[in-house]
């Protein structure tokens, strides 16, 4: 019926275009009868050409999609329609669309339909003026895959080419065939967890991890390798079936666990699990406190700094305790940022313990003692101008000094004993019978020490037979019997004598 349908289409257009031909007089005379006389009829010329898919054999994966091209050869023919009848494994590929947007076929009698269920496809359609091609689209269908096999493609024999001969001539057909061979899809990445180490962007002190991961449906084997590259490939060895993995003592850094699975024989993509360890503590630091006092209020500012080479700080915390409490007792701990003030001062004799944790909970913890009690005056003065306690110190050695000089060259005792002489000297000018008065300057005034035993006559001082004359000075009587020495301590005098105000005016010395 279709092809009855192809014929009268054809031999409509064939009959308009002779009606033309013979209106402007195209026809010569006779040529009817030489059409008799060749009595060649068409029937008996052989028209062929060739249907065929490509690409017609793939190897494709389960669950994956792929076009197919179905193309004409008319091996040097004129043809003008095509109507074509596709066969599958309905059970092994599914139709996800035909297209015939780029096609040969210029006018669509049935445009392309198909059925997954019963496995068809169909399409007819026309090319005006007729077409002479090697290789041409008639359609493009987009297969999906659906289970592992072999799937066949079959251009069925009810499909037909005519030639574009006036007649609608039926062409002899040579078709293709395609077969695909669907292979099922290697594992994906193996998808891998873990307990101790859950999340590879963050760091963790412990250098033991335990590793898990999911055993797909039909995967037999695993290969895994552990290492410090990003983007090593396991070997296609099988290491285990199971699903679990420890490992011990891991060192410090980053390492990579790989791992692939083997399901049907077929050695699936490679996934890298990172483990970010680090076990050891910050940096050793020395915080440091500084009091400040403003009026009656005291108050604490701690300063410190460290760092960490694997994992980094975190954070820093302080926790404030009283020296004078047990050493089992523990501070409270805040989270603090340096510098940090304290916010009030409880005790006098304090203890700041810095903690400074890192990014993997490693933690590294330094103290410092603080004394807030008020020092003494001079020490609190020493402390605020310390330049003129140093120049107070140096005047101070200056002056032991000069100190150690004099007392240890007797400096002074002989000063005294000049001065002693001098008064000496001036009480005889206002005696001059030469008569011994007491002292009556004031008689705590200590006394010159006594004389020895058979003393010289010293320069100056008179002896007890008599005073030598002293030039510029007039004579004096010798001492009297009861003369006694002076002694170390003073000799209280019952005599009242007269202020030396009212004692008469010595004579004037000689010339």
């Amino acid at each position: 019926m279709n092809r009855g349908r192809i014929k009268i289409f054809i031999g409509f257009g064939l009959f308009v275009n002779l009606i033309f031909l013979a209106g402007f007089g195209f026809f010569p005379a006779g040529a009817h009868a030489q059409q008799q006389e060749i009595n060649i009829r068409a029937q008996q010329i052989i028209f062929r050409s060739r249907l065929f898919p490509s690409p017609s054999s793939e190897t494709l994966l389960v669950d994956s999609t792929f076009q197919v091209g179905i193309y004409l050869d008319t091996l040097g023919n004129n043809i003008n329609s095509v109507e074509l009848n596709l066969k599958f494994s309905p059970d092994k590929l599914a139709i996800i669309k035909p297209s015939g947007d780029k096609s040969l076929i210029g006018v669509w009698l049935e445009p392309p339909t198909f059925s997954n269920v019963n496995g068809t496809a169909r399409l007819i359609g026309i090319v005006p003026g007729g077409i002479v091609t090697g290789n041409g689209l008639v359609a493009t269908i987009t297969f999906k895959t659906l289970k592992t096999g072999e799937a066949k493609l079959e251009i069925s024999r009810t499909s037909q080419v005519l030639a574009n001969d006036g007649q609608g001539t039926g062409t002899e057909i040579s078709f293709g065939t395609g077969v695909y061979t669907i292979a099922p899809r290697p594992p994906g990445g193996v998808k891998v967890f873990s307990e101790t180490h859950p999340f590879e962007d963050q760091w963790y002190n412990n250098n033991s991890p335990v590793l898990n991961w999911e055993k797909d449906p039909g995967v037999t084997d695993f290969s895994f390798v552990l290492d410090n590259e990003p983007s090593t490939i396991p070997d296609n060895t099988s290491d285990t079936s199971s699903t679990i993995k420890s490992f011990e003592k891991l060192g410090d850094g980053l390492s990579y666990f790989h791992i692939k699975a083997k399901k049907e024989e077929i050695w699936g993509g490679t996934t890298n699990f990172l483990l970010r360890i680090d076990t050891s503590q910050p940096a050793s630091f020395k915080p440091s406190a500084e009091i400040l006092r403003a009026g009656t209020s005291t108050r604490v500012m701690a300063s410190f700094f460290t760092t960490d080479a694997l994992s980094g700080i975190d954070h820093y915390e302080i926790g404030v305790i009283g020296k004078d409490r047990p050493v089992t007792e523990s501070p409270l701990f805040v989270q603090i940022e340096s510098p940090y003030q304290l916010p009030q001062v409880l005790s006098e004799n304090l203890r700041l313990i810095i903690r400074a944790l890192d990014k993997a909970g490693n933690v590294r913890n330094e103290s410092v003692d603080v004394d807030v009690r008020l020092p003494q005056p001079f020490l609190l003065f020493i402390r605020e101008n310390p330049i003129i306690a140093f120049l107070f110190l140096i005047a101070l050695f200056i002056l032991l000094i000069i100190l150690h000089y004099v007392y240890g060259h007797k400096i002074i005792a002989h000063a005294r004993h000049v001065l002693r002489i001098l008064k000496i000297i001036e009480k005889r000018e206002h005696d001059p019978a030469g008569h011994t008065q007491p002292d009556y300057e004031d008689p705590s005034l200590p006394l010159p020490p006594a004389p020895p035993e058979n003393p010289e006559p010293a320069e100056g001082i008179p002896s007890p037979e008599g005073p030598e004359p002293v030039e510029g000075l007039p004579p004096q009587s010798p001492q009297p019997e009861n003369y006694e020495p002076a002694r170390s301590e003073p000799i209280e005098s019952t005599e009242k004598f007269p202020p030396p105000s009212s004692l008469p005016p010595s004579p004037p010395a000689s010339q």
